[in-house]
């Protein structure tokens, strides 16, 4: 039998529409643990896109 889920992912989705609409950290403390949830950083004109991965032959 499987452990019951800590947080349902409802509730996940809930806190992330809130954090991304208020552009705030919204944290849930459950038994002690806590759960923070951030906004996603928004991407900016100068910001420097990184080079895509290659092999490296040996």
């Amino acid at each position: 039998m499987t452990v019951p889920a800590f947080i349902k992912k409802a509730d996940l989705s809930r806190m992330a529409e809130v954090a991304s609409a208020q552009n705030v950290c919204v944290e849930v403390e459950i038994n002690g643990s806590k759960i923070r949830v951030f906004p996603a950083p928004e991407a900016t004109a100068d910001t420097k896109t990184l080079a895509p991965r290659t092999r490296i032959k040996l």
